[in-house]
């Protein structure tokens, strides 16, 4: 099923929506979009909950002082090629 629009309270889905699972079922063809999971992986841990694995994970919320630290050492490095760099065209 390929949604064009994004459905919402106002805008449910409809049998419409429904048309290509429906005539795919009968078939049980796999398409581009279909996913699967086999009965041995089923078996390992009878998890039967529908997880997307196409989903994007969360992103990962760190503190604002770790945030800097990242910035304070990516810019430190940046900075040490900035001086090579000026270093290799002044020796032109």
């Amino acid at each position: 099923m390929s949604l064009s629009k994004k459905l919402t309270k106002n805008k449910p889905i409809t049998d419409d929506h429904l048309k290509e699972f429906v005539e795919l079922y009968s078939s049980r063809e796999t398409t581009e979009r279909s996913w699967t999971v086999s009965a041995n992986k089923l078996a390992e841990d009878y998890d039967l909950s529908a997880k997307n694995p196409a989903k994007q994970k969360d992103a990962e919320h760190l503190a604002p002082s770790d945030i800097l630290k990242q910035i304070r050492t990516k810019e430190k490095l940046v900075s040490g090629l900035l001086d090579e760099i000026e270093n290799l065209l002044a020796e032109k």
